[in-house]
């Protein structure tokens, strides 16, 4: 990967995802991959898919919605919700797998990056959608 990325003027991610969960094991995401051959390389990158403003943007306006009318719901608060928070789109937190813990991840975001919803599970934000809170 280093030896490819220093061969080419443009690095491109397609997407940020911190983190993977597979059989019940963690692994690095793309994202977190690209950051490391960033600093290896001293090469920026684009990321064309979430949480990039272009992804996030073309999806709105399939909906036609404002970014403020959006939620968005994911198990990857780096590689999905705080590029959403960053559009103001409103965002909820599922615990499955990715994030285990409210612990570890609210001790790494600002005051203004914690999402309003944090689920333990699926049922959990359903239950949100039915109150009408989502």
């Amino acid at each position: 990967m280093i030896e490819c990325s220093l061969k080419t003027d443009n690095l491109i991610g397609m997407h940020g995802t911190s983190t993977y969960s597979k059989n019940g094991k963690r692994y690095p995401g793309v994202g977190a991959i690209m950051s490391m051959i960033k600093f290896a390389v001293n090469k920026d990158y684009e990321v064309v898919g979430k949480p990039s403003f272009n992804f996030y943007d073309k999806a709105r306006d399939l909906i036609s919605l404002d970014f403020k009318e959006i939620t968005v719901i994911s198990d990857d608060m780096i590689g999905d919700l705080l590029g959403a928070q960053k559009l103001n789109m409103h965002s909820c937190l599922v615990l499955s797998g990715k994030v285990r813990s409210e612990e570890e991840i609210l001790n790494t975001l600002s005051k203004n990056e914690i999402p309003k919803n944090i689920c333990k599970e699926m049922s959990d934000v359903l239950e949100l959608l039915k109150k009408g809170e989502i």
